[in-house]
């Protein structure tokens, strides 16, 4: 009895440790788990389709579409709580072929992960929905990079977003975000544009080369009337203007950043009462600074004088109290 039981044990612990191997090499055009279904694109399998849209028209939230490496002339359009994953963001492209938006997120808890983007008005357009998550992707030769509008808590990641013709990635009235280890370089307009956009977080980014065919002003980072964002461990450099502008915003964290080869590392503005919150630098390394103690930050405030001369700039001056000497290993 004590030997049945024993080998009862072994043939079902091998059982357990073969069944999912058998698995992996089954047909995976019918491929199902407890998030949902797997639908696939291109490839050879049978059942396979042959366009994006019509895996995501066939889909269900929860489901995984997955697509093989190949080009794919579509503009994708989202609007369930899908994961939609590339098999190489090397490989795999979608290309809108100069017409509207190669992938439009219309949907909440959407995961885009592993396609190249290219060749739309905006390579990734979010609009109107919370939890998306962006990331492993490499987008290029669009109007825009990525846009998002009227959001909250998404995350944008480990892409690369570079030679778009205008922003790199730009914001409106969007809440709780993190853009994070993301290259942006070499786009034709700001880096990242926030505007009317609180409580984002942009850490841990290689910013560098963006400029803008606006000869009157372009900066790597552009913060317009944005309070209490949180820009930190980021490279930003290579501009011929401005590394981060803020336009009539405050409250922001600005701390270990690395400001190297920028006309201007910072400039700002403030108005009406805001002046006096302000925002707060810290650590920063700044690249053209060789003097002993704080950092002085100069910008302008606009200030209400009367009736007559409504209003006014002045000078206005902020502070990193403590520069880094050295530049912060930022590994992206």
């Amino acid at each position: 009895m004590k030997k049945c039981f024993a080998v009862g044990i072994i043939v079902l612990f091998i059982a357990v440790v073969i069944n999912p191997v058998i698995a992996q090499n089954a047909d995976r055009t019918s491929e199902s788990t407890s998030n949902g279904n797997w639908l696939y694109v291109g490839g050879t399998g049978p059942g396979n389709y042959s366009k994006i849209q019509d895996a995501i028209d066939n889909a269900s939230d929860r489901d995984t579409v997955f697509v093989f490496s190949g080009v794919y002339l579509e503009n994708v359009y989202v609007n369930k709580s899908i994961n939609l994953l590339g098999e190489n963001c090397e490989t795999t492209v979608i290309d809108a072929n100069g017409t509207g938006h190669p992938v439009l997120l219309v949907s909440n808890n959407i995961t885009l992960s592993g396609f190249t983007i290219l060749n739309g008005s905006t390579g990734v357009y979010s609009y109107k929905n919370d939890g998306n998550i962006i990331k492993n992707n490499k987008i290029s030769n669009n109007y825009f990079g990525i846009q998002l509008y009227y959001l909250s808590n998404n995350t944008v990641s480990d892409n690369k977003i570079y030679q778009n013709r205008r922003e790199g990635i730009f914001t409106t009235d969007s809440y709780l975000s993190i853009i994070q280890n993301n290259e942006i370089i070499n786009n034709n307009g700001f880096g990242i544009s926030f505007s009317h956009s609180d409580r984002n977080k942009i850490i841990n980014n290689y910013i560098s080369g963006n400029n803008a065919n606006d000869p009157n002003f372009h900066a790597n980072i552009l913060l317009f009337q944005s309070f209490f964002n949180d820009i930190s461990k980021n490279t930003i450099s290579n501009h011929s203007e401005v590394g981060i502008a803020l336009g009539i915003s405050y409250g922001n964290r600005i701390c270990y950043n690395n400001f190297i080869n920028n006309t201007k590392d910072i400039v700002f503005e403030y108005g009406l009462h805001w002046a006096l919150l302000g925002n707060r630098f810290f650590n920063n390394y700044w690249d053209a600074y060789l003097g002993i103690g704080p950092k002085i930050i100069i910008g302008s405030y606009m200030g209400i004088i009367n009736i007559l001369i409504p209003i006014i700039k002045i000078p206005w001056f902020e502070f990193d109290l403590f520069p880094a000497r050295k530049p912060h290993n930022i590994g992206v």
